[in-house]
Order: C-alpha cells, then sequence, then structure tokens
C-alpha cells in the first residue's frame, strides 16, 4: 500500500464529506423502517425506573441514583451520563433515544472512514470497508436496546482516538499536543463507555507504527522521536492498564483478560467472518423469504444495495488510488479474522453470533469482520486479474450491504413485535386493575417472554421496572411466573427473590384478568398451569436469556 507524507489531513477534500454525507444517508435509510418504532426493553425498564424515582432529578442526581441501584455500573461512568442525558431529554418517549442512537451510530461510521482513509490514503477501500461495517448484523441489538447504546458511543470515540493519533504523526507544535491530548481523552471515553474496544486500542499502537514507519520510508527519516514514543506507543497501554484495574475494582467484567477463553478464538473467528452470515447465508435468506418475507424491507435492502453499488462506482472512476498488494490483502485477512476471534479472549465467553441481546459485544469484532470481508474480495480481484475498482467487486460489496440491511431490518420486526406485546400487557393490566396496594408483588403469565430475539418481559428488573412507571409506585415489585419458581409456606421464590403471599398477584396476558395468590394450594396449581404450558421454552427456557428464541 503506497502511502503519501503531508502535513494536511489525507481527507481534506470535499469528497470525504461526500463520502460522510453517503454512509449517513444509508444508515437512515437502512433504519427508517423500525427507528420511529422501537420502545424500552429489559435493563431499560429497571433504568428508567431508576431516573423517573430519583430524588434529584439534576444531572448529576441521575447519574448517582445509577450508580446506587448498581455498584457495578461506576465502571462505565460515561455510560451512566449518556443514559441519563438521554433520559433528561426524552423522558419516557423511546423515539428520541432511538433517533440519538441512529445519530451516535452514523457520526461513528464517519470518524471511522475518515481514520481508515487518513491510514490507507485509498478512498474506495476505505468507504467499502466502513459501508459493510455499518450494514453487518452481527450486532444488531446496538441499534435497538438503550441499555446497549454506549456500545456505538463506545465504537465513535474509539475511532476518534485512531484518528487523533494518525493526525499526530504529520502535526507539530502545539497541534501535535493538541491531537495527542484529544487521542487520549477519546480513549478514556471509549473504555470508560464500554469495554469491548480495549483489545482494538492495543492494535491502534501497531497500526500507528506502521503508518509511522512508511511515511519514514518516504522522508528519509531515521529516529524515533521520543515525544511519539511516550505518546503513541507507551501512553496507551499505560491508560488501558490503569483504567481495567479501576474497572476490576468495581466489577467482575472490567475488560481483564480472561486467557481461559482462548479456545474459543477458533471458532468465534470461523462464525464471525464466514460462519454466521456467510456459509449460512442461503438459509438465513430461505427463512427470511419464506417465513418473514416483507416488501418493504425487500425494497430497503434493494434500494440500499442499488445506492451502494452506483457511488462505489462513481468513486472508483474518481479514485485511483493502488489497492494493497495482494501480501498486504492477505496479511490484513489473516490479521483480521484472528483479532475478531480474539476479542472475547478477554471480556466474554463466546456466546456465538445470534440475533440476541448478547451480540451487543460483537461491534468490536465486527470491526474486523469488515476489514475481512472487503479484502477478501480485493484479493479475489487481483487473483483473477479484476480490478477492484470494477463493477463486479463494487457489486459484492453492494451484495454484501443490501444482505446486511435484509437481514438487520428483518431482526427488527421482532423487536417491534415485543414492544406491542409489552404495550398490550401493561395496558391489559391497568384497565384490569386501576391501582394495586402499596408494596405489592405482581407476577406476569400468559404470554411469550421473548419474540424471536425481542423480549417482552423476561426477568424481575424489567418487570418491576414496568409496573413501577406504569402505576407511579416506587414500592411494586414483578417478575415473569417462571416453571422453575419453587412454592414455600409462606410465598413463591425465583433464586434470591421472594414474593409474599401476603400481597402477591398474577396478571394473566391471555384472559386480562388479576388474581390473588393467597396460599400454597393456589400457587402450586399456577405453576402446573405454566409447566404445562411452556411446551416451546418461550417461558422457562434458560438458553433463551440473551439470545432470545432462534429465528433461523
Amino acid at each position: 500500500m503506497r502511502l503519501r507524507i503531508n502535513t494536511a489531513p489525507a481527507v481534506a477534500d470535499s469528497s470525504a464529506l461526500h463520502d460522510c454525507a453517503v454512509i449517513a444517508i444509508t444508515v437512515a435509510l437502512t433504519s427508517a423502517l423500525y427507528v420511529s418504532r422501537l420502545g424500552f426493553y429489559s435493563d431499560d425498564w429497571s433504568f428508567l425506573r431508576t431516573f423517573s424515582f430519583a430524588k434529584d432529578q439534576s444531572l448529576t442526581g441521575l447519574v448517582q441514583s445509577f450508580f446506587e441501584a448498581d455498584a457495578n455500573t461506576r465502571a462505565r461512568p460515561l455510560q451512566a451520563l449518556y443514559l441519563a442525558v438521554l433520559y433528561q431529554l426524552f423522558g419516557l418517549q423511546p423515539f428520541g433515544y432511538h433517533v440519538v442512537n441512529a445519530l451516535v451510530f452514523a457520526g461513528g461510521l464517519c470518524t471511522f472512514y475518515v481514520a481508515l482513509r487518513t491510514f490507507t490514503e485509498n478512498r474506495l477501500f476505505s468507504l467499502a470497508v466502513v459501508l459493510v461495517y455499518g450494514t453487518l448484523p452481527h450486532y444488531s441489538t446496538d441499534r435497538f436496546w438503550y441499555a446497549a447504546f454506549q456500545a456505538n458511543l463506545s465504537m465513535a470515540l474509539y475511532f476518534a482516538s485512531f484518528y487523533c493519533s494518525l493526525r499526530q504523526l504529520t502535526s507539530f507544535g502545539a497541534m501535535y499536543s493538541v491531537w495527542a491530548i484529544a487521542a487520549a481523552l477519546s480513549l478514556i471515553g471509549s473504555v470508560m463507555s464500554y469495554e469491548v474496544f480495549i483489545p482494538l486500542f492495543l492494535v491502534n499502537c501497531l497500526l500507528v507504527g506502521i503508518k509511522q514507519w512508511q511515511l519514514a520510508q518516504i522522508s528519509g527519516a531515521t529516529a524515533l522521536r521520543a515525544r511519539d514514543l511516550a505518546s503513541l506507543y507507551l501512553a496507551p497501554p499505560v491508560v488501558l492498564a490503569l483504567l481495567i484495574s479501576f474497572k476490576n475494582s468495581v466489577t467482575k467484567r472490567g475488560g481483564a483478560p480472561h486467557w481461559s477463553q482462548l479456545d474459543d478464538a477458533l471458532p468465534a473467528a470461523f462464525e464471525l467472518t464466514v460462519g454466521a452470515y456467510g456459509v449460512n447465508l442461503p438459509r438465513v435468506l430461505d427463512v427470511i423469504f419464506r417465513e418473514h418475507f416483507d416488501w418493504a424491507i425487500l425494497g430497503i435492502a434493494l434500494a440500499a444495495a442499488g445506492g451502494i453499488w452506483l457511488y462505489l462506482m462513481r468513486v472508483a472512476q474518481h479514485d485511483r488510488a493502488p489497492v494493497p498488494t495482494r501480501l498486504t490483502l492477505a496479511l490484513i485477512l489473516v490479521g483480521s479474522a484472528a483479532i475478531a476471534g480474539l476479542s472475547y479472549a478477554y471480556f466474554y465467553s463466546y456466546f456465538r453470533v445470534s440475533t440476541g441481546v448478547n451480540n451487543r459485544v460483537a461491534n468490536a469484532a465486527a470491526v474486523c469482520v469488515a476489514l475481512f470481508l472487503v479484502s477478501g474480495l480485493a484479493l479475489a480481484a487481483n487473483l483473477l486479474r479484476l480490478r477492484f475498482e470494477g463493477a463486479i467487486s463494487c457489486l459484492a460489496v453492494a451484495a454484501i450491504c443490501g444482505c446486511g440491511a435484509l437481514i438487520t431490518n428483518t431482526v427488527a420486526t421482532f423487536w417491534l413485535n415485543a414492544s406491542r406485546a409489552q404495550a398490550e400487557i401493561l395496558e391489559g393490566l391497568r384497565s384490569a386493575w386501576e391501582s394495586p396496594p402499596p408494596g405489592s408483588s405482581i407476577l406476569l403469565t400468559g404470554y411469550c417472554a421473548w419474540i424471536g430475539p425481542g423480549i417482552v418481559f423476561e426477568t424481575d428488573w424489567d418487570v418491576t421496572g414496568a409496573v413501577g412507571l406504569l402505576y407511579r409506585d416506587r414500592t411494586l415489585t414483578g417478575n415473569v411466573l417462571r416453571p422453575w419458581m419453587v412454592v414455600e409456606k409462606d410465598g413463591l421464590r425465583d433464586s434470591d427473590s421472594f414474593y409474599s403471599f401476603a400481597s402477591l398477584y398474577v396478571y394473566d396476558a391471555r384472559t386480562r384478568e388479576v388474581h390473588r395468590v393467597a396460599g400454597e394450594r393456589a400457587a402450586a396449581q399456577l405453576l402446573r398451569a405454566v409447566i404445562a404450558d411452556d411446551a416451546s421454552g418461550c417461558v422457562g427456557d434458560y438458553k433463551a436469556f440473551g439470545a432470545g428464541m432462534p429465528i433461523w
């Protein structure tokens, strides 16, 4: 890959603005069908209950209440601040939350594009990678779930830090310090939002080193500047170590490496890059067209693919920057697959690619997946003696984006259906029971906890949050009536939660009736009915937590 040294940013011309506009339009187009209709899910209800009942409704008070509700959240102070700001702006109306998330997502993609183009100085390659990344369904939950919005914020700040580090290489005097400070603050902000990009910050040190070496080859420089050594290569690992130490002091998921999970790396690398939506893509598309077909979704996917193909062809006519060599592409291919697979070893056990909430941690690995796919296309074109700038390669990139848009929008329909099911349950409960006695416990039954990956009500925290907000009563608690609950002399027990017969009620979503559970006999009868009714596992399947019900 040929690089040019210059003191101005590599993307200072208007083409960068045009490309970012196309990225933003792609995000708007591919999310238009669902953004206005998404709701709140699972942890969202608990967070909103905490904010709504906070005694101090100032921003500081909301953040403090968030920390008090769960001490582990202190490991992500920027998440607490971000979610609190959204609550102050939009209250209990979900539309504004999801619009802001889409804007942050689009901003993160544009930052990714600017950083990658600055690094490669190849407009077409950079744009293709970012468009593929922006449409991958691997981390779909980050588009739908308020409790995971910090993942997109962390992503945007990660790419901002990478870009600032690259700008240091061609900056002098005061501007060097400005870029260095901006890079450090972006790193801290990203890690204080979420942990999944921690490994990629270490990769950034390697990438910046490669860029500096290539620039030195052109300029003839031989000595490494001491300030570069300190700010670009020593400071990031030290800052990361300090941040991880802080996080581990308040939570077990603070970002320290879990080397025992390295055995997940190989299957993770395969499934992320060529398995879940590669080898398995024909099956996924077959299920979508047979069972979940929607003309509007197909139209959006075709419009996105067609627009991207035409724009990439236009870019190819004007951008004649050389494509990376075969060796470079092969190294990117292997390196991106390896890093994608290893990205789980330090934070989470690999959950496999799913459409449920567990995929929220895959947005960092998906960066590597996008690089893998576009590099693979470029290498294949090279081996077949085709031009990456040609119509076939551009069409292949567009097809990947179109498939991603089709899959993501199909997944979104399940979240939309789950939101409607929530509204029906809460409306029915309010109609059946105008005012529960303070301190009551309400167990929900007669519905499926998941509609595909979409969460209706699945736990004690979302039911407690929802019924508390519904009746504006902080003393109410709730849960889903589960087959594994145990009947005791004085009440029902679910793990660490206990619901006394003195104030225990069940709401049946099918009959829209509330019943008092007055003793052991009534509770045992209810549990027998739940066990008999749950043949599909849509209430009592432990495997569905974090994954939802499988849709393909």
